[in-house]
């Protein structure tokens, strides 16, 4: 199990096989494979490539029936495996119920990623590589929104703006990673990027909580700001500090996708409050 997804985790003594990566419909998909695995319907290998392509899929905007559900059914008794303590007399480790299993289980990883308000500055002698890996987390941050919203939103017209920017930005960080493999380069994940990526989840985090219009709003708000900031690192730090062509021009394409998006979330936001 550990050779097909380092983010699976096992847990013998509470009976729990868990994952642990970065969006919810990620968590699913290793699950459901990992339940493969185990039943022997696929190998380490197939299960592997079969992630690979379900990932790309979903980038790109089309949900595959792994990332939506559960697969299997989920065991209603417990699975637990407390072992025989070595030392006579001593306590067994507490057991989590399976109610309280589930719960957890089922938390979105963003609501456990901490929050900061601090925008952070790109350095002005910053590399191309780190430069990628901002494209990266700018990209990665719209598509996990747009996710979000293609589930909860209420309004048909916020659901529609998802799922565009869900295939645009998932359309650009397909381009991206594709020009670093021909650049023989990979993005760089700077504390500077991952401070950014934090950000951005932390927001998302106190917006998923929402219901209904309630969660319209706050999410349009929210792609607002986003495609704001997204444009002023573009114009300020990212373009002015790009040295390669092909970034630069990569850089200028995302920038007309960034600015059209903006636009259109701003006529959202103010048709959603009038």
């Amino acid at each position: 199990m550990i050779a097909f997804d380092g983010s699976v985790l096992i847990d013998r003594t509470q009976g729990e096989l868990t994952a642990r990566c970065d969006v919810e419909e990620a968590d699913i998909l290793t699950l459901n494979l990992a339940n493969d695995i185990v039943m022997g319907r696929k190998s380490v290998a197939q299960a592997r490539q079969v992630f690979g392509q379900v990932e790309a899929e979903l980038l790109m905007g089309r949900r595959s029936p792994l990332v939506n559900a559960l697969q299997f059914t989920v065991a209603a008794a417990p699975a637990l495996d407390p072992d025989k303590p070595q030392i006579p007399g001593s306590p067994l480790p507490s057991m989590m119920t399976t109610a309280q299993a589930l719960a957890q289980a089922q938390m979105p990883p963003t609501a456990r990623m901490p929050m900061t308000n601090v925008m952070p500055m790109a350095n002005a002698g910053m590399s191309d590589t780190e430069i990628m890996g901002f494209v990266a987390a700018i990209n990665l941050s719209e598509i996990v929104a747009a996710m979000d919203a293609e589930m909860k939103a209420a309004s048909p017209q916020v659901r529609q703006f998802a799922q565009m920017i869900h295939v645009h930005h998932g359309a650009d960080l397909t381009a991206a990673m594709m020009m670093a493999a021909r650049m023989k380069v990979a993005p760089l994940w700077t504390p500077a990027v991952d401070q950014l990526d934090r950000e951005s989840s932390g927001k998302l985090a106190a917006v998923v909580r929402l219901d209904g219009q309630a969660f319209d709003r706050a999410w349009i708000d929210l792609m607002v700001e986003g495609h704001a900031k997204a444009l002023g690192m573009i114009d300020g730090q990212l373009l002015p500090g790009a040295k390669n062509p092909q970034l630069r021009q990569h850089l200028t394409n995302t920038r007309k996708a960034v600015a059209a998006h903006l636009a259109q979330a701003q006529r959202l936001q103010n048709a959603l409050n009038r």
